[in-house]
């Protein structure tokens, strides 16, 4: 009840800010998978071609997962895990149409309680009292301890004006990261999003179109 309290209280300090709110609308990490495949062909990418990097990891990723649905493209980016968690540590970006309640509309503390729950089982996670920033705008981010040892993030961001070379006219980019680790503590890894890099080079569309 303490977490789901501040949670509430952070969506409306996010609220009342001059910034856009970074708490974003949709399902969860672990659930995106299923949604995606029914919209269309799903396949594995070198991870040359990854859409994103987080250089603060310090890993390269070991999968890049491109999956199509009708309203737009999901990368999937994942990373090695060394925690003793189920789960994938995983950067996701995911396209979402601008004028949809999924590019406007934040999510309940309910429905973002439930996604962390289903990244991180039995992880309990606080949300930082103060928003995170990088080169696309605000973020919010909750942390928690492994019982073994280490930590985990989970932090979400939406980018409503990508690079014209990486996103689609007409479309926002939802950003998430689920990462744990078990040799760095949750206080190391709350601000791994402030590194993020959307990669320029070629689009999300661009790869769709090809298959």
């Amino acid at each position: 009840m303490r977490h789901l309290i501040l949670l509430f209280s952070l969506l409306m300090l996010a609220s009342c800010t001059s910034v856009e709110d970074p708490w974003l609308d949709g399902v969860s990490t672990g659930a995106t998978t299923g949604s995606a495949a029914a919209g269309g062909i799903n396949r594995e990418l070198s991870p040359q071609l990854a859409a994103a990097d987080i250089p603060a990891i310090g890993a390269t990723p070991i999968a890049v997962r491109q999956l199509s649905r009708e309203d737009g493209s999901v990368q999937q980016i994942v990373y090695p895990n060394t925690a003793d968690i189920a789960g994938e540590n995983m950067l996701e970006v995911r396209e979402v149409v601008a004028g949809s309640s999924a590019g406007r509309k934040a999510p309940t503390s309910g429905a973002l309680s439930r996604e962390m729950r289903a990244a991180m089982p039995g992880v309990v996670m606080d949300p930082t009292p103060i928003l995170g920033q990088n080169g696309y705008g605000p973020y919010g981010a909750a942390r928690g301890t492994l019982p073994s040892g280490g930590g985990c993030v989970y932090a979400w961001q939406m980018v409503k004006r990508p690079a014209v070379a990486f996103g689609e006219t007409g479309k926002v980019l939802q950003v998430r990261l689920r990462y744990c680790d078990a040799d760095r503590k949750p206080e190391e890894l709350v601000s791994l999003l402030s590194s993020l890099t959307l990669t320029a080079g070629r689009s999300m569309a661009q790869m769709r179109s090809q298959y």
